[in-house]
């Protein structure tokens, strides 16, 4: 009996010893993979940028040779990435030459032009000559281009508009620019529309990346990586409510500072107009939008005045009087009624876009194509600022980036956003812009193919 009492405790505590150990070691064990799981979860969420595991010019070392019908020598198809919109298509391409222009080494750069030979140099060589000097439809943009600090090279970009869609292939064939392109990174609809005829003319196979993930891609990195690249317009004098403050409007502030910081809203303005929300690196998603966007601008200035580009429409809109054809509040109240000061509006505030128009016997007399090109950019530019402005205090996300090709060299816009939001949110909410607008599709199309590469490459 002696001996059973005192045993007996003892397998007890050595059983629940032994459970203990089991219970520690499971935990462990959970603990390790759960510690994997969100190392996973993580490497996942991080982009192409923040990961690059080794000197990558093995991405472009490993392509294959352009042996395709009619194409010869080395593929230098993973410098590019382009974008296919309704109204205009972009074109980003990756200058590693560039290096040797700044004086610096090439183990700065993500690629090692020794290690590809002759060939794919001289590859490199006849594309980027030939980029010197652009000629229509295709237009560079010299002054966006930038030095990439991660990728250790020059980023250019060009664009042409997608109603030109053909005369741009032919002038990739005649200049024989088509030969050392096997596939190149895409997004846009464009990139579907247009798939067959770049690969059946061409012989260039669009590999097509999501266009979400693409415009995103390319906003977060340009705000890591780019020095001054966020900015907003502040008024040079303190504003009242008795006076159209956005006029006041002048003075581009940089916003560095405000990077990457989460939640924001990405209104995106290109033919129509997308607005997204991000709640972190690939932490996004679509929330709303509007069909009234830059198309809407760009197809009814055409039908109103005779201006034959963009550019030159936002010339003659600067030169406009929206006053001659918009119905202001003044109009409504008179200029100095005590009743503007109870509602809270100044007397040169738009009412009715285009309202002016309506009590006139003759509505086209005494009007000037500039001031319809500026009434109806107003106009679309309201309709756009309220959409955002919405959005975001629905969503509660006092930052609102606007980006698109609708606001390059487009300073009368991007003042009256930034003067709309912080009047509707009563200085709660900031309108921001970004340099590269407009380019982040095709620079994300760059980046994910530029990833899928790396992945691809390191699968077993």
């Amino acid at each position: 009996m002696t001996t059973t009492t005192t045993i007996g405790p003892l397998v007890v505590s050595f059983l629940a010893g032994a459970v203990v150990a089991s219970i520690v070691l499971l935990k462990k064990e959970k603990s390790e993979e759960t510690k994997m799981e969100e190392e996973k979860e993580d490497d996942c969420l991080r982009w192409p940028w923040e990961r690059i595991p080794r000197k990558v010019s093995s991405v472009w070392e490993d392509e294959p040779e352009c042996k395709t019908l009619n194409k010869s020598g080395y593929c230098i198809g993973s410098i590019f990435g382009l974008d296919v919109g309704g109204t205009l298509a972009k074109l980003v391409y990756f200058d590693v030459q560039a290096l040797r222009e700044k004086g610096m080494k090439r183990s700065t750069s993500m690629f090692d032009l020794k290690s590809h030979g002759f060939g794919f140099e001289e590859a490199l060589s006849k594309f980027y000559n030939f980029a010197l000097s652009f000629r229509e439809p295709v237009e560079k943009e010299k002054l966006l281009t930038f030095y990439s600090r991660k990728f250790g090279g020059d980023f250019h970009f060009v664009r042409f508009e997608t109603r030109k869609m053909k005369e741009t292939v032919q002038l990739f064939k005649k200049n024989d620019l088509h030969i050392n392109i096997v596939q190149m990174g895409a997004t846009g609809g464009g990139a579907h529309k247009y798939a067959m005829d770049w690969e059946n003319i061409l012989g260039i196979k669009m590999k097509k990346h999501d266009e979400l993930d693409c415009l995103v891609a390319g906003l977060q990195y340009v705000l890591s990586d780019v020095v001054g690249e966020c900015y907003t317009f502040k008024p040079k004098i303190s504003y009242s409510k008795t006076s159209q403050t956005h006029e006041a409007w002048l003075t581009k502030v940089p916003r560095d500072e405000l990077v990457q910081v989460y939640p924001y809203l990405i209104v995106t303005i290109g033919t129509g107009v997308s607005v997204v929300k991000c709640n972190g690196p690939r932490k996004h998603e679509r929330i709303s939008g509007s069909t009234i966007g830059g198309g809407t601008y760009w197809g009814l200035c055409r039908l109103l005045t005779d201006v034959e580009n963009f550019e030159d429409a936002m010339n003659l809109a600067s030169k406009g009087d929206p006053t001659k054809v918009d119905l202001m509040v003044g109009d409504i109240y008179g200029p100095n009624n005590d009743a503007l000061e109870k509602i809270g509006l100044p007397a040169d505030v738009t009412a009715s876009s285009f309202g002016k128009l309506v009590s006139k016997q003759n509505p086209a007399s005494d009007l000037k194509q500039e001031d319809l090109a500026r009434a109806l950019l107003i106009m679309v530019t309201n309709n756009i600022g309220q959409v955002a402005y919405l959005n975001a205090q629905l969503h509660k996300t006092p930052r609102i980036y606007f980006i698109g090709n609708f606001l390059r060299h487009n300073d009368i816009s991007q003042r009256r956003l930034s003067y709309a939001i912080n009047f509707w949110s009563k200085g709660k909410m900031e309108a921001l812009f970004l340099l590269h607008e407009g380019y982040f599709g095709a620079l994300g199309a760059f980046l994910l193919n530029y990833e899928s590469q790396v992945q691809l490459l390191d699968s077993p």
